[in-house]
């Protein structure tokens, strides 16, 4: 694990830190550490390749078909680039 300062926090930042850890029932550094990990969409112990499934929606088939026509001639290549 790696430590990080933080230097310039507003005194009433801290304050307001040190109420919501005492709410929650946590230590400062266990908020500041949840604040950073939500922020950064990371999850400790979770799978990593599939950190960002809540972006992930649903798609009928028509609009899979419809991607799939859209993005179809980013697989064809140009012989003349290859030369």
């Amino acid at each position: 694990m790696a430590n990080i300062n933080i230097f310039g926090v507003d005194e009433r930042v801290k304050e307001l830190l040190e109420k919501e850890a005492t709410s929650s029932g946590i230590s400062i550094n266990s908020l500041v550490l949840r604040y950073i990990y939500n922020a950064v969409g990371y999850c400790p112990g979770q799978d990593e390749s599939h950190v960002q499934d809540h972006l992930a929606g649903t798609w009928s088939q028509s609009e899979y078909d419809q991607l799939m026509d859209e993005i179809k001639h980013f697989n064809e290549v140009d012989a003349s680039l290859w030369k």
